[in-house]
């Protein structure tokens, strides 16, 4: 923008014959348009101390040739003074170079060379825009890019921001409805609890009631079961009562709660079945508390006396209970009836086995033997009374539907 008109050089009074002999004045200076330098006026303010007159001075090695106006011969020797320029003045070069404090122009002595310079001049601004342009657009896109990266960047961590948080919402609804279900669930196992405790009470009511009924020793076993599996003794509180029931409990739904009967356990064969008939009776023998599963099959301590040592009265009539008994429960083919016989000679009938062991060594076998029956008679005559029912089973008349 400090470049002079050219053209306005080559129309002023500041011809190529003054510049060469150095003659320029401060009027050529004001008619020409070195708008970058300033006026007449501005060259010769009171401040700079310079004469008034035209003439010729010396700036080093420059030439003034008017207030403020100095020539040089070359563009090296007045770069060279430019720093001694104050504010207003400039040094004109032969070659078409003016220099002032603050700026270089180019100007030209002739209008052909004007021209010539000007339209250079337009051509290197030209290509300064240009580049300018260029750099500017450079920038632009660099811009454009790293905003779009920018933005994309953004709306993926915008998209990613929201993707968590509607996961974080759903998880939350989840955690809330798995609240929900287990605040149900606790107050269910609050309430269960509250019913159980109820039932326990009832229990134990229960349990008192039977310890006072039938005392303070008590046999608990499943109601059906073999081999004294899940039998236990109780005597104690209503606490291990309860343990023994739930013990039982584990092999059937129907506990049976007994007195415990301080007296002699007897065995008793049965076999029949409209007319059964009883063998003689044998005796078991123990030191455990009671003939159980360990006693039975594991330590063999428990012994058997056959026939058990009874008079003739007592034993026929524990002979007669158990036919009764069978009978009564309407048993068929075999079975074994375990009595107990107390110290007043009271017999009471402890279970019904209907299918007792029948090894060589089983009591079953073993008491009809002692009888008169050998073993392989024994299955002869259950044989036959088992085809003695299905005969009378098949010969029933069929009743119409």
């Amino acid at each position: 923008d400090n470049a002079v008109d050219t053209a306005a050089v080559a129309d002023s009074a500041i011809t190529t014959a003054k510049i060469a002999d150095g003659t320029i004045t401060a009027t050529d200076v004001a008619a020409s348009t070195f708008a970058a330098f300033g006026t007449v006026g501005n060259l010769l303010t009171a401040n700079q101390a310079k004469p008034t007159t035209t003439g010729a001075y010396t700036l080093d090695s420059c030439t003034e040739g008017a207030a403020g106006v100095y020539t040089a011969s070359s563009l090296d020797e007045a770069l060279a003074q430019r720093d001694q320029l104050t504010h207003g003045e400039v040094i004109v070069v032969k070659d078409g170079h003016a220099v002032s404090q603050f700026a270089v122009a180019f100007y030209a002595p002739d209008s052909e060379q004007a021209g010539m310079l000007a339209r250079a001049q337009e051509i290197e601004n030209l290509d300064r825009r240009q580049r300018a342009q260029a750099l500017i657009a450079d920038e632009a896109k660099a811009a454009s890019v790293r905003l779009e990266a920018a933005y994309s960047d953004a709306a993926g961590r915008l998209a990613t921001a929201r993707r968590e948080a509607a996961e974080a919402q759903t998880r939350a609804h989840q955690l809330q409805v798995e609240l929900l279900r287990l605040t149900q669930q606790a107050d269910a196992a609050n309430s269960r609890r509250a019913q159980l405790g109820d039932e326990l009470g009832e229990l134990d009511a229960q349990l008192e009631e039977i310890i006072s009924e039938l005392g303070p020793v008590l046999f608990v076993k499943p109601a059906n079961m073999g081999s004294s599996i899940g039998v236990s003794r109780h005597e104690g509180p209503v606490g291990d009562l309860r343990a023994a029931v739930d013990a039982a409990m584990a092999y059937d739904d129907v506990v049976v709660v007994e007195a415990a009967v301080d007296g002699r356990e007897l065995e008793c064969a049965v076999l029949g079945n409209e007319e059964p008939r009883a063998s003689v009776m044998g005796e078991v023998v123990t030191d455990a508390e009671f003939y159980d599963f360990d006693d039975k099959y594991v330590d063999g301590t428990a012994s058997t006396v056959i026939p058990a040592e009874l008079d003739a009265a007592t034993m026929d009539r524990g002979r007669d209970l158990a036919i009764r008994t069978f009978e009564t429960l309407r048993c068929a083919g075999m079975a074994r009836v375990d009595l107990f016989l107390d110290g007043s000679g009271e017999f009471l009938v402890n279970e019904v086995n209907t299918i007792p062991g029948f090894t060589p060594i089983s009591m079953y076998p073993k008491l009809w033997e002692a009888s008169g029956l050998t073993y392989a008679g024994l299955i002869d005559e259950l044989v036959a009374l088992a085809l003695e029912i299905h005969l009378r089973r098949s010969s029933r008349p069929v009743r119409p539907s």
